[in-house]
């Protein structure tokens, strides 16, 4: 009988060992640096087709989000230093880039470390700020990215 259960728990911590190296793999390659597509022509990069990606310059439905617009008598500058306000507040947050008119910033899952990007870009003409945040890797992100958008826009509907 002992002899069993020393076989089993040989087993089980085998598999054990096996899945925490498969973890360690996935996520080295999942962190790696990965530099934000930034801003080309005037747009944020397109959602690739995987249901991983919001953007407001998306024109289908399953990744598009509405830009942020200045409310009432706050100009595109206010609400853009607002939007960098509250990036920076949110959990797991590392801002990458930040400029007058962009910004970059990672977000990492709390039990992987999975890595999305956020992008912010100020449109002057339009009036907008135009925003883009997709997962690194994988398939879906389980609307992680739509929710943080819109975690990011009620935060700062709170403070008006």
């Amino acid at each position: 009988m002992k002899r069993l259960l020393a076989s089993r728990s040989i087993k089980i911590l085998g598999l054990v060992a096996v899945a925490l190296f498969a973890v360690a793999a996935f996520q080295s390659c999942a962190s790696a640096k990965i530099t934000a597509p930034g801003v080309s022509g005037g747009d944020l990069a397109d959602c690739p087709s995987s249901p991983n990606c919001v953007s407001s310059s998306a024109s289908d439905p399953d990744h598009h989000i509405e830009p942020f617009s200045p409310s009432a008598g706050q100009s595109v500058d206010d609400l853009a230093l607002a939007i960098a306000a509250a990036v920076r507040e949110l959990p797991r947050s590392t801002v990458i880039e930040d400029s007058k008119d962009y910004m970059s910033a990672e977000f990492r899952s709390r039990m992987f470390r999975f890595v999305d990007d956020l992008e912010i870009h100020v449109d002057r003409e339009e009036g907008l700020i135009h925003v883009r945040s997709a997962a690194r890797t994988g398939y879906s992100d389980m609307g992680v990215n739509r929710k943080r958008i819109e975690s990011i826009r009620a935060r700062i509907a709170s403070t008006d």
